[in-house]
């Protein structure tokens, strides 16, 4: 969840036009701007707070395999 969160903040910095703050790397970069490519604001910040929401289930010890599948499918429906 982490990597993702990251990789959201990314996102979003390319979204708001700030690529001088990116910390990723060469492939994490280029994966980040294709990926802005198809993501859009509101999409970024509702996926962002739904991963942090699963780690935050996660570390209260919540059952591992429906905080995923829960996740993937609210992720799946945000996006579409």
């Amino acid at each position: 969840f982490a990597f993702t969160l990251t990789m959201m903040r990314e996102t979003l910095l390319v979204l708001g036009g700030a690529q001088t703050l990116l910390r990723s790397r060469d492939w994490e970069q280029k994966f980040v701007h294709d990926f802005s490519k198809v993501m859009r604001l509101p999409a970024v910040e509702q996926v962002y707070r739904l991963v942090n929401d699963a780690g935050y289930q996660l570390e209260r010890n919540g059952s591992a395999k429906m905080i995923f599948l829960d996740t993937s499918l609210q992720v799946a429906k945000a996006l579409n």
